[in-house]
């Protein structure tokens, strides 16, 4: 059906009909407009008669000689006239609802005035006597001027709204008008009569014009009848047409759509209409009888809840027609949805504001983008604002105007990006060292045809006229003609990292502790005078301090630190460009010396480096090597020419602390040969060649020819070194740092030796060790000591521990606590080589020992000197006097022991008696019985 039919036209015959109605009722009404309009002016005449004639016969009744005894002032308050006239108009005016005021008005002066009124002399409204009539208009004059009566227009004065009339009083005798009578009517009272009788005449008019509109209606109503029922046929057959419609789009359209009644959604109207569409129930994730069961506050999320129902709760006051708003709701599974909802009323027949329409879309894809967009907005603006440095957008011109520059600007420039913009107050171009601007634009000139990155450091000035490292990396923009458009990057501060590459390179060229350069600064600067090339003879001089284990051991690491800087600090007077110093380690320096010119020169040099070494009171104990290698450019490895030297040093042994040597060839095969010692006694160490490794036992005779203690000797037995003595291979392990663990593997062996005796009964041997100082300074050495013992299950007063004279020069106090210590465990100790290096002999008394042995050094001088001459007496006498036995070392000969017995030296030990031997020899010594002295 088409919906849009035009209607018939209405036939001409009916428009002539409605014509001639509406001609007749517009004559009707005119005709009665003007009958009520006469009614009313003909009353109102009638009236305004009634009311002159009124006057008239009221006036009548006061005697005209009373109006003439009046003199229109106070003075007629007295007069009886006055009062009888005053009384008059108080009577006439009780007699009538419908007039308020009574008067008489007389002439003075040109002015009308009072001579009396209605009112009580007590009533604000009362007029005295000869008071004038402000408010006089020109009808209030015509009684006097006119001699007529007068009827004034609605006026207002200070008693109110009114209508007066007056009417002159004459003299019969003159003629003259001796006062004006005048009654006050009160407006809106005056027309009361003439406006009922109008309305009267107004009522029986429209009651004909109703009449003759009543019939034309029901005319109108007859003709109507017969086509409202074709409009309802053809209403009835639209509203089928718009129900299958609205079914059709209510379920079919992708927009939610509810009616709720207050808080609850409907499943459907009164009317049986549905109420919640599919998409609703889609949009929600729930049935339509789900949503009905709870109240959509319910199925809001939280937050959303308290703006929402701000709104729900105007629009039902009627506060507002309907809001829009966006929100979440709650699917069962606690997912979010959200909708674009809107509320509007939905009013039914004879409902009032009952139910709301909610309309509702689901944007939950479009609230993803927007929220990804601002998160990626947000963390650009961030990157942007927090990125150390600025990003920028130039032109590519010499000024680089730049056209967008982020916040970071301010803290890089000092200056803001608004000052920069379109080189507002200046350009880039002026930030940059004038140095760097030049090369700045070439190199630009040339990675932009190629499209390449523009990378490069350079220095700006910032506002502050401070200099700053900056780091800048960009790009050019092209258009479709690669045409350079614009200059995109970024400009970081590097001043920080400029200056921590500036302390790494000082920290990679100079040692941390003195500040002198580093072994790895002078291989560089060995490299660079190679590639020069010019055949000059170089050397290089590598001073050794010696002992420095041993120092740090003693001291501690503070103390030989502050010896090694002072060591520096002196050695720094001598270096120059052609002397240059350095620090290869903590024990080690070097000199590179250029430009000299013979020998002899390096040799004065050594002695002035030997000189000033002497001048340090640490060194004058321990002493430094000093070694020195001749090259030129064909000794082109720096590590070569550096091991040359450090073998020269290590060479440089001599009894003085300090000393010197040039490097030859036949010192490397003596380092060689010390180096596989070294390989040797750190397999010892480690137990891959303890096949290498014994010891033997001499034995130490008493005075009645038994054998009192075995002195233990380590012996070492190469297959390619052969035997090698005790004393380079000791020097070794102290040097390389071996000796600790070598003295535990010879404590344990010595100690194991003594448990032998002991299985075997010998109870009363004891086994003296030698031991290194180094040892004995370590913090760890009763440790040892107490392991050795308890392993091994031995007596400690078996266990002697041997240590040289000379050590106790450098560290008496420390090692004389250690042997202290010693003692309380039951160990004795015992001074070897005593009497060759300790300075003072008076000192000896301060030495923790139990035993001396005497070095044969004194021994060997009985063969050559006077026994007279000889001391050997007098430190066996010392011996006794300090509560200490005495042996003598290296006895030889028969002569030596004679002596040694003459002067009661307690034991003996040397060749005489026996070499070293291994354990089972020395037990075959001991089961042999004693020697015959």
């Amino acid at each position: 059906m088409d919906i849009h039919k035009t209607e018939k036209r209405i036939p001409s015959k009916f428009i002539y009909s409605r014509i001639f109605f509406f001609a007749l009722l517009f004559l009707l009404s005119v005709s009665g407009v003007f009958y009520t309009w006469n009614t009313f002016n003909n009353h109102l005449v009638t009236q305004e008669q009634e009311a002159v004639l009124l006057a008239k016969s009221a006036s009548s009744l006061i005697p005209k000689s009373y109006l003439k005894a009046l003199d229109n002032d106070l003075s007629d308050l007295n007069k009886s006239e006055y009062l009888s006239i005053k009384n008059s108009l108080m009577d006439f005016v009780k007699t009538s609802d419908r007039i308020r005021f009574a008067y008489f008005m007389m002439m003075q002066n040109g002015n009308i005035v009072f001579a009396a009124d209605s009112e009580p002399s007590d009533s604000l409204d009362y007029s005295f006597p000869g008071q004038i009539y402000a408010e006089a208009e020109t009808w209030d004059f015509i009684p006097f001027e006119q001699k007529a009566p007068s009827i004034s227009k609605p006026f207002e004065d200070r008693w109110g709204r009114w209508i007066s009339v007056m009417i002159p009083i004459t003299d019969t005798d003159t003629g003259e008008v001796l006062a004006a009578f005048g009654l006050d009517y009160p407006a809106k009272q005056w027309y009361i009569t003439p406006i009922k009788n109008a309305m009267q005449s107004a009522i029986l008019s429209l009651c004909i014009v109703a009449m003759i509109v009543v019939l034309y209606i029901i005319s109108l109503m007859n003709i109507q009848l017969k086509k409202d029922r074709q409009l309802i046929r053809k209403a009835d057959d639209r509203l089928k047409e718009s129900m299958t419609l609205y079914k059709a789009v209510f379920d079919q359209t992708t927009i939610g759509i509810a009616i709720a009644d207050n808080y609850k959604y409907l499943v459907e109207t009164e009317s049986g209409l549905p109420s919640i569409n599919a998409a609703f129930e889609s949009i929600l994730g729930r049935s339509k009888e789900e949503i009905a069961e709870t109240t959509w506050s319910e199925l809001t999320y939280p937050e959303d809840l308290g703006i929402d129902m701000e709104y729900f709760h105007k629009f039902k006051a009627g506060l507002i027609d309907g809001y829009d708003l966006e929100k979440r709701y709650l699917r069962p599974d606690g997912e979010e949805v959200w909708v674009h909802m809107t509320i509007s009323p939905l009013l039914f027949e004879n409902e009032n504001n009952k139910y709301h329409l909610c309309i509702i879309e689901d944007i939950s894809k479009r609230k993803l983008i927007e929220r990804n967009l601002l998160e990626s907005e947000r963390s650009k603006s961030l990157l942007l604002d927090n990125i150390p440095g600025m990003i920028y957008r130039c032109r590519y011109d010499r000024d680089w105007t730049m056209l967008f520059i982020s916040q970071g600007c301010k803290e890089l420039t000092g200056y803001s990006p608004e000052s920069l913009i379109d080189n507002t107050d200046r350009s880039y171009n002026d930030l940059i060292a004038p140095k760097y601007r030049e090369f700045i634009w070439e190199k630009w000139s040339l990675v932009l045809p190629a499209k390449q990155k523009f990378i490069y450091e350079y220095e700006i000035i910032t506002a502050s006229g401070q200099i700053k490292w900056v780091y800048e990396q960009g790009q050019g923009i092209y258009d479709e003609l690669d045409n350079v458009v614009a200059l995109e990057g970024l400009v970081i501060d590097i001043t920080d990292r400029k200056k921590h590459e500036e302390r790494i390179k000082y920290i990679n060229e100079h040692d941390p502790l003195t500040g002198l350069f580093n072994q790895k600064f002078l291989i560089e600067t060995f490299s660079k005078d190679l590639d020069r090339r010019d055949n000059s003879f170089k050397a290089l001089i590598v001073i050794h301090i010696r002992r420095y284990s041993l120092m740090l051991t003693a001291y501690g690491y503070s103390y030989c630190e502050s010896v090694t800087k002072d060591i520096a600090m002196h050695l720094a007077k001598i270096s120059d460009d052609s002397h240059m110093l350095y620090q290869l380690t903590m024990d080690r320096f070097a000199i590179y010396v250029r430009n000299f010119h013979n020998k002899n020169e390096l040799m004065k040099l050594c002695d002035r480096i030997v000189e000033i070494l002497g001048y340090n009171i640490a060194l004058k104990s321990y002493g430094a090597w000093v070694g020195a290698d001749i090259f030129n450019e064909k000794d082109n490895d720096i590590q070569t020419v550096l091991k040359n030297a450090t073998m020269a040093a290590t060479s440089a042994n001599s009894i003085n602390p300090f000393g010197y040597s040039f490097y030859d060839v036949d010192m490397e095969s003596n380092i060689m040969r010390q180096e596989n010692i070294k390989d040797i006694l750190a397999a010892i160490c480690d137990n891959t060649r303890r096949d290498s490794f014994h010891l033997e036992y001499q034995p130490i005779i008493s005075r009645d020819g038994s054998i009192h203690a075995f002195e233990a000797l380590a012996r070492i037995n190469d297959k390619t070194l052969g035997n090698i003595s005790p004393v380079e291979f000791i020097a070794i392990a102290e040097k390389r740092h071996l000796i600790v663990e070598l003295g535990r593997i010879i404590l344990d062996e010595a100690c194991g030796f003594i448990k032998e005796l002991q299985d075997k009964g010998w109870h009363d041997v004891s086994v003296s060790v030698n031991i290194s100082a180094i040892q004995v300074l370590r913090d760890d050495f009763l440790t040892d000591l107490k392991y050795a013992i308890n392993k091994n299950a031995i007596s400690p007063e078996k266990l002697i521990l041997e240590i040289t004279e000379s050590v106790f020069a450098e560290n008496l106090e420390v090692i004389n606590n250690q042997l202290a210590k010693a003692q309380i465990l039951g160990i004795r100790s015992a001074i070897d080589d005593f009497g060759t290096g300790y300075s003072s002999l008076s000192r000896e008394r301060e030495i923790a020992a139990d035993i001396i042995k005497i070095d044969k050094f004194f021994l060997d001088q009985f063969l050559t000197k006077d026994e007279k001459e000889l001391i050997t007496s007098d430190i066996i006498n010392l011996a006794h006097k300090l509560g200490q036995k005495a042996v003598a070392e290296g006895i030889e000969h028969q002569s030596q022991l004679e002596y040694l017995k003459r002067n009661n030296c307690d034991y003996y030990q040397g060749y005489l008696f026996s070499r070293p031997v291994v354990a089972n020899k020395a037990i075959e010594l001991l089961e042999s019985g004693n020697y015959n002295i």
